[in-house]
């Protein structure tokens, strides 16, 4: 049967000879895996849709629960102006693509979040300037409709934040996936507080508290690669 939805590509990887395999976020039908035939051919238009974050409008098949559907149409649903020529923004972008690629794990149908990220991307692309802390901002919103946003709430007296409930408490938990001492505060400043603009080395450390307490939160999340290309970049 066939289904009109908007997606956004996360990732799209060589298949056979001129094929793709291009996985998406729906808005219909959440994230979906698509093969395209003849997507890598000399004469094809598609290839240059299949960029990560491409937003796309789609004719799909849906046929069942098959782990591999076929498009009938797709075309542009609004294109970039800025993402794919500015080095910050283009970084960024790889950087939500895999974060969005390795988090949204199942195959469930979610209009709220679809619209968080089509608007978040669209921000992004018409922001003139980029806040150097946009990443780490991306990634704790990210929670918010993944299901596992931290409580705010540091003390000096209730300063330790459990990684695992994603709550602050006035006592170390027992089980080592903690936060203590002045990583903690950070923490709970930059949950607290949106006007807080942390400083470079301590982007670098929130950037790794959040990726390690989305390993906590998402069953098979191995990691990032792209913090590294972000680091360099911010």
């Amino acid at each position: 049967m066939l289904h009109k939805t908007e997606g956004i590509v996360l990732r799209a990887i060589p298949y056979g000879e001129t094929s793709m395999i291009c996985t998406m976020f729906t808005l219909q039908f959440g994230r979906q895996s698509y093969l395209i035939n003849g997507a890598r051919s000399a004469k094809s238009k598609t290839r240059a849709l299949l960029q990560p974050l491409t937003l796309l409008d789609l004719v799909v098949y849906k046929r069942g629960n098959r782990n591999l559907e076929r498009i009938k149409e797709l075309k542009p649903l609004q294109l970039y102006h800025s993402i794919p020529f500015d080095r910050l923004k283009r970084s960024i972008g790889l950087f939500m693509s895999e974060l969005i690629y390795k988090s949204i794990v199942e195959e469930n149908t979610d209009e709220e979040l679809f619209v968080f990220l089509k608007n978040t991307l669209l921000s992004l692309d018409s922001a003139p300037v980029t806040a150097p802390d946009y990443p780490i901002r991306f990634m704790l919103e990210l929670t918010k409709y993944l299901g596992f946003y931290p409580q705010s709430g540091y003390e000096i007296s209730n300063s330790f934040f459990d990684m695992q409930h994603g709550s602050f408490s006035s006592q170390a938990p027992m089980h080592l996936n903690y936060l203590h001492g002045t990583l903690s505060g950070l923490f709970g400043k930059f949950i607290s507080e949106e006007d807080f603009v942390p400083k470079s080395a301590e982007r670098k450390q929130l950037l790794h508290v959040l990726e390690n307490y989305y390993r906590l939160h998402i069953p098979g999340f191995n990691g990032l690669a792209s913090p590294a290309i972000l680091e360099v970049v911010l």
